[in-house]
């Protein structure tokens, strides 16, 4: 018997057209270039920036982002899952089961 693990997939096109419509600019801050890449492309379930507690200790959970990286000189931007944000790019088969 084989369990498995479904993990909600956002919908790449709908975070593309999400941030298509509040941001000003798509250039990296750093080379100009406007191209960006998801972390883990189709397949993309989601990161985490990790908690600290400020004296080293680190936890395990952590606040949802999507992660964008620039191609041309790997800049990282971070995107927070708020779940207002998830309830609009999430596939909709996992929306439902929500």
């Amino acid at each position: 018997m084989t369990v498995e693990n479904k993990k909600p997939r956002i919908n790449i096109h709908k975070m593309a057209a999400w941030l298509g419509e509040r941001c000003k600019t798509s250039e990296c801050p750093f080379c100009k270039g406007t191209r960006w890449e998801a972390v883990n492309g189709a397949g993309f379930v989601g990161s985490a920036i990790p908690y600290g507690d400020g004296k080293g200790d680190m936890y395990m959970g952590g606040y949802p982002v999507l992660i964008l990286v620039c191609p041309t000189c790997n800049f990282m931007r971070n995107i927070a899952l708020t779940s207002e944000v998830l309830e609009i790019v999430l596939e909709d088969e996992h929306r439902a089961a929500e």
